[in-house]
């Protein structure tokens, strides 16, 4: 958590004033299916913490043109076409000061290309499985919602 303290101490009015900046980021967010299969992410660390392609928006970035720079720079993929929008929501850990507001969209791929982690070559694997895999896989509340109702509409 992120503290900024103020003291004065000049006569009798003394006061602390203690300001809280919470950490919040916007990510965008990328299902990618392929048939009956979606893609994930997983990180080779000791957390095993599963994801799914995208990142976080920098400053002046619409929502497409981040979600275009992160599969180009995670995935080597180019976006041609514009994604449906699928899913929004909000992961809040109170604990650590963290926020983070997650915008999720919906992309066919042609057939289930072999992708590489092209920012952390070592760091994450990518895996397609069957949608019908989703739940096994412990995705965060929020992401695995997004994961099913994806699944959903692949009926």
């Amino acid at each position: 958590m992120k503290l900024k303290k103020k003291l004065r101490l000049s006569g009798p009015a003394r006061f602390l004033m203690i300001k809280v900046v919470l950490d919040t980021n916007v990510l965008i967010s990328a299902l990618l299916f392929s048939g009956d299969k979606v893609l994930y992410s997983m990180r080779n660390s000791a957390s095993r913490t599963r994801d799914i392609p995208g990142g976080t928006v920098e400053y002046g970035e619409t929502l497409l043109n981040t979600l275009r720079r992160e599969l180009k720079e995670e995935l080597n993929y180019t976006l041609s076409e514009n994604p449906g929008l699928l899913h929004a929501f909000t992961y809040f850990a109170p604990e650590r000061s963290f926020h983070r507001v997650y915008v999720v969209y919906l992309m066919d791929v042609p057939n289930e290309i072999l992708f590489m982690d092209h920012e952390n070559k070592t760091e994450t694997q990518f895996i397609w499985i069957h949608k019908d895999e989703i739940k096994e896989q412990k995705f965060e509340p929020g992401l695995e919602e997004a994961l099913l109702k994806a699944s959903r509409y692949r009926r």
